[in-house]
């Protein structure tokens, strides 16, 4: 146990990339409980910064594949970022009600000549 917890968390991480940005996974954080460069954990055991995995997450497509080359999960997610039907249904519909009001905001500037 001693042995996998060093190679992991003191030669592994340290040096491991976010797979959303490419920088450093380990940074130093502001807080470590809201920070977005913290670490965030998928079920397929691959790290990302917290705010690359909710852009990953949040943006279409809503259920992906892991963006690592080598993964084979089919379903990205992690337990803050849940990949189960209602929670993607959750995340299509508050993206389309952005992309609306953004339209109607676009068409109100048109017609005003803004």
């Amino acid at each position: 146990m001693v042995n996998y917890l060093a190679n992991y968390f003191v030669r592994f991480l340290p040096t491991a990339n976010c797979l959303g940005c490419d920088k450093k996974l380990v940074c130093k954080l502001t807080d470590p409980k809201t920070d977005g460069m913290r670490p965030e954990k998928s079920y397929c055991m691959h790290w990302m910064h917290y705010d690359c995995f909710e852009k990953f997450v949040h943006d279409p497509p809503f259920l992906r594949e892991c963006p690592h080359p080598k993964c084979t999960s089919k379903k990205f997610g992690s337990p803050d970022f849940k990949v189960d039907e209602i929670t993607v249904k959750s995340r299509e519909k508050n993206y389309m009600q952005v992309e609306q009001k953004m339209g109607e905001e676009d068409d109100m500037y048109r017609l005003l000549g803004i």
